[in-house]
């Protein structure tokens, strides 16, 4: 559900990619979730990131960053 949700999110239209970046966020962040299991929020994060990016690789990645939360293993 959660990568669904980000890919959803990533693929609509926006006026700029901070706007999208926290579209993708708000879409798979779940407020108070419990920091020992974030494997469900990292790869909505990942692949929302990677939709919004269109496949490229370098934007992917520094969505993925700016986007925060576990940045290192969401950009990995």
């Amino acid at each position: 559900r959660s990568l669904r949700r980000a890919v959803t999110a990533a693929q609509r239209p926006y006026p700029d990619r901070l706007t999208m970046e926290r579209a993708v966020r708000s879409a798979v962040v779940v407020g108070g979730y419990p920091w020992t299991d974030l494997a469900p929020e990292a790869v909505g994060l990942a692949f929302g990131a990677f939709a919004a990016a269109r496949g490229d690789f370098r934007t992917a990645v520094l969505t993925a960053v700016n986007m925060g939360r576990d940045a290192d293993t969401t950009a990995a």
